[in-house]
């Protein structure tokens, strides 16, 4: 059923008069109706293209940024990086070092490269989560890969 909605509304959301731009919600409109159809057709689910595997994880965040000494948590982990909300966001090219705080005491140094980062809308702060990526150096500790290892 969800293919058969996506084919069907999806080319009437799409076109527009000889001439004329489509309004800017028509492309929001296309995904979302994208999403359900992928949603409602569960056979053909997206492929997943990392080389590593996110895990979802909260962990303590200190690093620091060119006006001070800055505290956040992580959203995801993975052997190549890890999203920092946040705050106070560093721009992208950054060079960090951050201290993990992991359960038991023990704190992971990491150092990295901040590769994107995202400030939701003030109305959407509570939902959506405000920070940045940070690309991990492949020198990282070993006790980062622990922590980043996917959990059976």
């Amino acid at each position: 059923p969800g293919a058969l909605l996506f084919r069907l509304i999806l080319p009437a959301a799409s076109t527009a008069p000889r001439g004329k731009a489509r309004p800017a919600f028509v492309g929001a409109a296309r995904r979302v109706l994208f999403d359900l159809a992928c949603f409602l057709n569960p056979e053909r689910p997206m492929a997943e293209k990392r080389e590593c595997p996110r895990r979802r994880c909260r962990l303590l965040v200190d690093f620091d940024t060119t006006v001070s000494r800055t505290t956040g948590f992580t959203n995801d982990l993975s052997r190549s990086g890890m999203f920092v909300r946040t705050v106070r966001i560093p721009r992208i090219g950054k060079v960090i070092r951050a201290v993990l705080h992991a359960p038991g005491g023990l704190t992971v140094p990491v150092e990295g490269t901040v590769v994107r980062t995202f400030r939701a809308p003030g109305a959407l702060r509570g939902l959506i989560p405000s920070g940045f990526v940070l690309r991990v150096a492949p020198d990282h500790p070993p006790e980062y890969d622990e922590l980043a290892a996917p959990r059976a």
